[in-house]
């Protein structure tokens, strides 16, 4: 039986048993498996016990203060720190600190309120209303209500907002609303069961509206929010500063430690060498070479978490030879996926069996393209290409040894792949690109969905309407079976209807072979032994806002 069959078993006895839809809909939304949704559907029946509404995850509690600075490493730098138009999970990581949102995801991707003290969701899943936590501010001294949230949001769903995540709201969210001080309503297109997990992604983060308007396009170089550090200097290429807010609404989730030192390192080796040298508390994701030394030194500690990224090449499928079905299938039959996890990660994580990583809601088992060099062969000459053809693959230093090993696996059928490799501001630029002025043949990618939810793990990366500069299509595949499955994903309540819509899109993207899928790997940060509350998480996003020093 697959996942969809199984929600669908389950939803269906629950119903017989009596149970409420709107409570089966509420844990699906919050990311309840349904093994989990069975277990309580079983004890119910058996003891006739109450299921009750769903109960959030709790927040990590802040350790003791010390007063010592703590300093962190990060793979790359920050884009920039506008919580709104930024797609960069070393952003993502700074932006924690800064900003909260009304709900937000713990250092265990599960759904915890902050800024909301709780929700509730009409029965047709179209409308959300939070409650909100009373007595906040922001760092400028703006006071967080309602009317707050109503402004931020209205600032990203506007129609001429350029905003990078104008796109991940305004896909799913009709407006946003006032309903008293401190209480808002979330009206979405359609019924839309993920808006929870939607608005708990680090794109949810509440800036101050006052800020925002003031600083104009500045705002990712001024950021202003409502969390436990305040934005203090940002040297670039150097050293962001955040300094403890000291006006904080929340004493048990405040800052442990005075200030956090940022800096992003561009050559991967580097991270690890930072931890063990003393000049950093805390690094990460770190490359598998780096957490295996480690793992030998005393004094650190090495986290590892199973993630939610997948990695693969990008290739243009409006681009020849890539536009030919058989040529992209090719490439997938050429490499052996395995080699490429154990250069790129040393064997810690697994081949890609579909487009999305299995721990993400929604996930369906497609299966990998097995190595099989004749049949790769094969199809590259019945397009024509049975001499091979030359091409251009493009990566960061973080995806360097990637591109290599899928550089020699392609040399195999004649595929001259030559490694592009350019410095993280220079590829963003590349990538973002349209398609008409797009350079790009072949690029080393990943993407990890911080929702937890197959949409955003689908939507972003294959539909037409996120083709660069709006969002991360650099394929710039479009198909029509593809899209209309994803849009159902988006308009449909039922759990179960929504998992056989991702299923035919995930089944369809693999068949096309739109990219050349790789691997899912774990992530891995390091840790000084008397420093904790870090780690990064299972989508790539490292969280540290809970950073402390062991006293």
């Amino acid at each position: 039986m697959n996942r969809t069959q199984h929600f669908e078993t389950v939803l269906r006895d629950w119903e017989a048993a009596g149970l409420s839809r709107r409570t089966f809909l509420r844990y699906v939304a919050m990311g309840t498996s349904a093994v989990a949704l069975n277990g309580m559907l079983v004890s119910h029946i058996s003891a006739q016990t109450p299921v009750a509404e769903p109960e959030v995850a709790e927040f990590p509690a802040s350790a003791p203060f010390v007063d010592k600075e703590f300093k962190i490493s990060l793979q790359t730098e920050p884009d920039n720190l506008d919580v709104h138009d930024t797609t960069s999970n070393a952003s993502a990581s700074v932006d924690k600190c800064i900003y909260e949102g009304l709900v937000t995801l713990n250092q265990e991707m599960r759904i915890t309120t902050l800024l909301a003290k709780s929700w509730e969701v009409s029965d047709d899943a179209k409308e959300f209303t939070f409650f909100l936590q009373e007595g906040v501010t922001f760092h400028d001294g703006e006071a967080f209500n309602a009317a707050a949230v109503v402004a931020a949001f209205d600032r990203v769903l506007n129609p001429e907002s350029t905003l990078r995540r104008a796109g991940y709201f305004g896909a799913v969210l009709d407006h946003v609303e006032e309903v008293d001080e401190y209480t808002v309503k979330f009206v979405a297109k359609f019924p839309f069961a993920a808006m929870v997990a939607t608005l708990a992604h680090p794109a949810g983060g509440i800036p101050s509206p006052k800020a925002a308007e003031a600083a104009g396009a500045d705002f990712g170089i001024q950021p202003v929010g409502t969390g436990p550090f305040k934005f203090i200097s940002w040297v670039r290429g150097d050293l962001i500063t955040l300094e403890k807010n000291e006006n904080y609404w929340n004493p048990d989730l405040a800052a442990a430690v005075p200030k956090l030192l940022i800096r992003g390192v561009s050559e991967p080796s580097a991270l690890g060498i930072a931890v063990q040298s003393g000049d950093a508390a805390f690094a990460g994701p770190l490359e598998a070479a780096s957490a295996q030394q480690l793992r030998q030194v005393d004094g650190v500690e090495v986290t590892s978490v199973p993630g939610l990224t997948v990695y693969w090449a990008t290739m243009n499928n409006t681009k020849e030879p890539f536009t030919d079905v058989r040529v992209r299938q090719a490439l997938n039959y050429a490499v052996d996926k395995n080699a490429v996890l154990m250069a790129g990660s040393l064997g810690e994580g697994y081949v890609a069996d579909s487009p999305i990583a299995r721990d993400t809601w929604g996930y369906t088992e497609v299966g990998a393209y097995e190595p099989d060099l004749d049949k790769a062969k094969s199809l590259l000459a019945e397009a024509g290409l049975a001499d091979g053809f030359s091409t251009q693959i493009f990566c960061s230093a973080v995806h360097r040894d990637r591109a290599v090993a899928v550089q020699g696996q392609l040399s195999q059928i004649g595929v001259n792949a030559e490694v592009m490799q350019m410095e993280s501001a220079a590829l963003t630029e590349e990538t973002s690109k349209p398609q008409e002025e797009s350079n790009l043949q072949m690029l080393i990618s990943q993407w990890s969905p911080s929702t937890g939810d197959a949409d955003w793990a689908l939507r972003p990366i294959y539909t037409k309407a996120q083709w660069p500069p709006a969002g991360n299509t650099t394929s710039f595949f479009t198909d029509e079976e593809v899209e209309s499955a994803i849009q159902q994903g988006l308009e449909i309540s039922d759990p179960v209807a929504r998992a056989e819509a991702y299923a035919t899109a995930q089944k369809r993207i693999m068949e096309l072979a739109v990219n050349l899928f790789l691997y899912v790997p774990d992530y891995l940060g390091a840790i000084v032994s008397n420093a904790g509350g870090c780690l990064t998480q299972a989508d790539g996003v490292t969280f540290f806002r809970t950073a402390y020093w062991r006293e």
